[in-house]
């Protein structure tokens, strides 16, 4: 990325807790990061997680490049600093950070089996859904290959993702449900 920044950051924010698969996020990160050294990880959260992630980033020697915080006093800015958003979530209620991040320009990265982050992320659209089939660290690494590899992409899902707020507005839903409605009135539940 030819903008002048010293540094890029990839975000994720969540509670510190095992479904929330940081783990994951950071040994994908660790995997790829000697090949992008410009790139940074910020993990914002609390939670009973906190000192396994700790000593996770100090075995893997990943200190100078992975910092996890407890809490932001501007999330928003955090969202504007951002470059890329990680969701590794095996699953999620709504994807409220997701929503939150897509709504900033960043485009986002999770799994394609992941409730909540599927409903949030369409694939190649606004980021990138990951196929893991079993190994989601590799996969996800794979999928940070591709993105931090291409400035152009990163930017188009970002832009992208500006756009899609209003599908969770009052009238953007009820035509969803209307649609959904019709679609399947001569369906039988028997």
């Amino acid at each position: 990325m030819a903008d002048g920044k010293r540094h890029y950051t990839m975000l994720n924010v969540g509670r510190l807790v095992e479904f929330k698969d940081h783990k994951t996020l950071i040994k994908a990160f660790a995997a790829v990061v000697t090949e992008f050294p410009r790139w940074r990880l910020k993990i914002i959260g609390t939670g009973a997680l906190r000192t396994d992630l700790d000593t996770l980033v100090e075995s893997l020697s990943l200190n100078n490049v992975v910092k996890i915080i407890d809490r932001s006093d501007d999330i928003e800015t955090d969202y504007a600093n951002a470059d890329l958003f990680v969701i590794p979530s095996r699953y999620e209620g709504f994807g409220l950070v997701t929503a939150e991040a897509s709504s900033c320009g960043l485009p986002c990265v999770g799994f394609y089996d992941a409730p909540g982050t599927n409903s949030i992320i369409q694939d190649g659209e606004n980021g990138v859904l990951v196929n893991h089939n079993g190994d989601k660290v590799a996969a996800l690494a794979s999928a940070f290959r591709q993105l931090l590899g291409n400035p152009r992409e990163m930017r188009r899902l970002g832009k992208n993702g500006l756009f899609r707020p209003n599908w969770f507005e009052l009238d953007t839903v009820l035509d969803h449900w209307e649609e959904t409605i019709v679609a399947t009135k001569d369906v039988s539940l028997h």
